[in-house]
């Protein structure tokens, strides 16, 4: 089992992504930005960069309460209780716990098994051309002491860029829409949107942990 769902990429993040019933917990704090650059920033600066990488990767990465609605996938797995099991991968991760449907198992933390679908089906449970989706809602998320820590680096980075900027310091990584700039000896490939903020290795991460689905 992965953290992501290895199939094809969304085209769009799965709606809403905001959290209900609680605000989302930051994944980093102001003394891990310290331990990495001497300096303290204020908390916003960091969930500003989380926002950021939150956007490229579809995923939330903080942990709330979350309402979303995925893909069922049918896996040929039959339970002798509730026959074929349905399953679907929430893109806030690990999930802890899940509200509702009732019913529904959590595997590996990524994934929700015998997830009901929202509507009626057009064919035969447990075949692969009808297209069904489900609706969740659960407990998910990483917290400062468990998300991973090439996504830590990532969220650094980008806050770093952000102080940069804003500062003045004559190191600003440059806005959305100079291409191809360089920073001291760091290569960027800037675009629309938040895409400027992120280097090569930063990209790499993202790719790996990008939400997918079809």
């Amino acid at each position: 089992m992965t953290w992501w769902n290895p199939v094809q990429e969304a085209p769009a993040p799965p709606a809403p992504l905001i959290p209900i019933s609680q605000a989302p917990a930051s994944v980093v704090t102001p003394d891990q930005y310290k331990d990495e650059f001497g300096v303290l920033v204020p908390q916003s600066v960091l969930d500003a960069a989380t926002e950021d990488l939150e956007s490229e990767l579809k995923r939330p990465l903080r942990n709330a309460v979350w309402k979303h609605r995925v893909r069922i996938f049918y896996d040929g797995y039959v339970d002798a209780v509730f026959g074929a099991a349905g399953s679907g991968f929430p893109p806030a991760i690990p999930i802890q716990h899940v509200y509702n449907p009732a019913g529904v198992v959590v595997i590996d933390n990524v994934e929700c098994r015998y997830l009901p679908p929202d509507d009626i089906m057009l064919g035969f449970w447990g075949t692969t051309w009808v297209e069904q989706w489900g609706t969740v809602q659960y407990q998910g998320g990483w917290t400062p002491e468990t998300l991973p820590a090439e996504l830590r680096t990532v969220i650094l980075k980008v806050a770093n860029r952000r102080v940069a900027r804003v500062g003045g310091t004559g190191m600003d990584v440059p806005f959305p829409g100079v291409e191809n700039p360089h920073v001291g000896d760091v290569s960027y490939t800037t675009g629309p949107g938040v895409g400027g903020w992120f280097d090569e290795d930063d990209k790499r991460v993202i790719k790996k942990y990008r939400y997918r689905q079809v």
